[in-house]
């Protein structure tokens, strides 16, 4: 899972689970941020999030990751 933070912060977070039913604990993605929440989708091998810069970035940003632990570097 994915979500942006609270309270004037702008960060996304994630966790990851196997089962659904134990996380591992919530890291922040280092280096990315989003005005409004991420959007998860899975393709082939792969967990990819979308989401909108911050401020007046409007561009949509992309990374992918294997695991929902590690995230590719954001391509946009």
């Amino acid at each position: 899972m994915a979500w942006r933070g609270g309270l004037g912060d702008e960060e996304i977070w994630c966790s990851a689970s196997t089962s659904g039913r134990f996380w591992d604990p919530q890291l922040v993605i280092p280096g990315i941020g989003s005005l409004y929440g991420p959007t998860l989708a899975v393709f082939g091998d792969y967990v990819y999030m979308a989401w909108r810069g911050i401020d007046d970035d409007q561009n949509i940003y992309w990374s992918r990751s294997f695991d929902g632990r590690s995230w590719d570097p954001k391509a946009g």
